[in-house]
């Protein structure tokens, strides 16, 4: 490490006391960088191991909440030595190490002799720059990973600066590892140092409701003094859809739909002619309160197709509230409210009401001030109860909505749609509608399948309708997740012919625990799941793009490893690496060497340091009756003056001939 050198910005030249003073109001602006930052110490730091290094960086180690360049010569010479100590002690704290890109296979047996938990370890093999770009933002922006190491050796510095303002809110280390040729301290990152090689080496608990905040929100604060008290024990919504060209109500199917998905709210869901109405006292608490209640389900139910919303203390008067554009019918006495609304948002008024308006009625306060026995005489008992049951004075009957035990839902849609990635403006609704029913059984989704239908204008070829199964790496229902990962696979999907309807089928259901509710903020939790993003990940670059370690018992370079996607879950106790020294990187196929007076040359002449290592085995191990991938191996720890330390073998040929191989490096 005494060739390793670091780059700072020098501080700038005194200036004169009102530009002094100016420069200190602005720096006080927070997002305002100046030039001398550098020699600021870091929010937070992680010691880098290295005495010598920690005396020169600000703070005394590798900064978070920002970027570290590592310039060298070539990739993959001395990256593990030198932010290996760093990695270990964010594994040891629980953190993921996440790899994007790197030049070579990482080699777990090296980085286990190190001290790295091969647990904690995750290679995404992101291949092109756009992909690595892409990949390492969206790890930075998930603030889930203990360390991510990036390989941008095509970024440009307009890309690094939109890298350095994801990671400022990132609690982990960023490492980029980019040539020597760029520029130190591009005031991209925080620093940049170059470096060159030499030849040494809780107890689960149910969630309790928060107490329903004071708010002064017209909508959802409910003065106790404001109406009489038999109202405070109950709280109606209506949820309206919007009528359909014509004025004929919604169809049941979609009515029914919105029922399902207000499962989740409440247990107490009934449909009322054009509407869907919920009863939501006994949920207030759990949802925060009344307030965040009615921000949630007005955000959510536009997207089921919801025309409005209304409350009231009860179903008939949040029916007759929403039918008049009246959102909040629990703000007055509940007299006061409807008095002055049209006669006709009553269902059971519409059949009368040319008769009373020749009797000069026009609202429902002129028709709920008649005579009840004239009226019970001239138009029948319903619309007495019905009067009666709006204004709370006689109780309500419903037929509630049951909860199915599967789900299935379908969707037309307006117009035919010919590209697959436009498929998910539909498929939201009902994603949406999957996860009101998901909420209203406590369970996750882990499989659903998205069908279409083809138009009936379509070749024969084409087929009559065609799916696709997304797979979750656990159990989840959050929407965003679920439309980001469906969008990464339908942008793989090409459509055969035009899509006229989608249906969505949960394929498997598992119970999900709710979310442990606690008094102190957990930071990991805030910080996003790893899992979910390396799942959209995959969903985006393919399922044999993310990979995590397994160590297998064998002497083996090519099979003292191997690597499994990453949702799967790591068999148990692994294998010890061996005593022997092992690389950081591995070739994926050896590379022979070329040989100039017995001795090995790659990048020029190679000294033998150690060695050599016999490694002999693999009989057992056969492809077929004929081959099998026995090795006889003598391995070396060889030093190269541009490429650093290099693990090769000589293996012999016919004869005395032998033949050299580069099988790793010593990064």
């Amino acid at each position: 490490m005494n060739q390793a050198a670091f780059s700072f910005s020098a501080a700038p030249a005194p200036r004169p006391a009102t530009v002094a003073g100016a420069m200190q109001s602005v720096s006080a602006i927070q997002g305002v960088w100046r030039g001398t930052e550098i020699s600021r110490a870091p929010a937070a730091v992680v010691p880098t191991g290295w005495a010598q290094l920690d005396c020169e960086l600000p703070g005394g180690g590798w900064p978070c909440q920002s970027l570290v360049e590592v310039l060298a010569a070539q990739p993959a010479i001395l990256e593990w030595r030198l932010l290996g100590p760093a990695l270990r002690q964010r594994a040891a704290q629980g953190g993921q190490v996440v790899v994007v890109g790197p030049p070579h296979q990482p080699g777990l047996p090296g980085l286990q002799q190190i001290g790295l938990e091969t647990r904690r370890f995750v290679w995404v093999q992101a291949q092109t720059p756009a992909e690595r770009l892409w990949v390492t933002e969206q790890l930075i922006r998930a603030n889930a990973c203990g360390a991510i190491i990036a390989w941008l050796p095509q970024a440009r510095p307009e890309h690094i600066r939109r890298l350095q303002v994801c990671a400022q809110s990132n609690q982990g280390l960023v490492f980029l590892c980019r040539p020597a040729c760029c520029p130190i301290g591009c005031f991209s990152c925080t620093f940049s140092s170059a470096v060159a090689p030499r030849s040494t080496s809780r107890l689960p608990c149910r969630p309790y409701p928060a107490p329903w905040p004071r708010s002064s929100h017209p909508a959802c604060c409910i003065p106790a003094s404001r109406f009489p008290a038999r109202y405070l024990s109950m709280l109606w919504a209506a949820l309206s859809l919007p009528c359909t060209p014509g004025a004929t109500p919604p169809p049941n199917e979609a009515l029914h739909a919105l029922a399902i998905w207000a499962l989740q709210f409440t247990p107490r869901v009934a449909i009322a002619d054009e509407a869907v109405v919920l009863e939501a006292e006994a949920s207030t608490r759990l949802f925060g309160g009344r307030r965040a209640l009615h921000e949630r389900i007005a955000a959510e139910g536009r997207e089921m197709g919801m025309a409005a919303l209304a409350w009231a203390p009860n179903s008939l008067a949040a029916l007759a509230c929403v039918r008049a554009g009246v959102l909040n019918g629990v703000r007055q006495p509940l007299q006061q409210v409807l008095d002055p609304l049209p006669m006709d948002v009553l269902t059971a008024v519409r059949p009368h009401r040319l008769t009373l308006a020749q009797l000069g009625c026009h609202t429902l306060g002129d028709v709920h001030g008649l005579p009840r026995g004239g009226l019970n005489r001239r138009f029948g008992r319903v619309l007495l109860d019905a009067l009666d049951q709006a204004y709370g004075l006689r109780p309500e009957v419903h037929h509630w909505v049951e909860l199915p035990d599967t789900f299935h839902a379908r969707l037309e849609l307006v117009t035919r749609v010919d590209a697959a990635p436009v498929l998910l403006f539909g498929a939201r609704r009902l994603l949406v509608q999957l996860c009101g029913w998901l909420a209203a059984r406590h369970a996750g989704i882990a499989a659903f399948t998205l069908h279409w239908a083809h138009d009936v204008a379509r070749a024969h070829q084409a087929g009559e309708a065609g799916e696709l199964t997304i797979r979750t790496a656990q159990p989840m229902r959050e929407v965003e997740h679920l439309c980001r990962l469906l969008a990464e696979h339908l942008a793989r999907v090409r459509l055969q012919a035009p899509v006229g309807e989608l249906a969505l089928e949960a394929l498997e259901v598992v119970p999900l625990p709710a979310h442990s509710a606690s008094l102190l903020p957990d930071g990991q939790a805030a910080g996003g799941s790893l899992a979910r993003v390396l799942e959209r990940i995959a969903a985006r670059l393919g399922p044999g793009r993310v990979w995590q370690p397994v160590l297998c018992e064998d002497h083996r370079l090519e099979w003292m490893q191997h690597w499994q996607p990453a949702p799967q879950p790591v068999p148990g106790p692994q294998a010890a690496p061996p005593r022997i020294p092992q690389p950081g990187f591995i070739l994926s196929e050896p590379l022979q060497l070329a040989v100039h007076g017995n001795r090995p040359i790659y990048q020029g002449p190679l000294r033998l340091l150690a060695g050599p290592h016999r490694i002999e085995g693999g009989w057992w191990h056969r492809v077929d009756e004929a081959t099998n991938h026995h090795v006889e191996r003598d391995y070396w720890v060889a030093f190269s003056q541009y490429a650093g330390v290099l693990w090769i073998y000589q293996v012999r040929l016919a004869g005395d001939a032998t033949a050299w191989y580069l099988h790793g490096i010593f990064a």
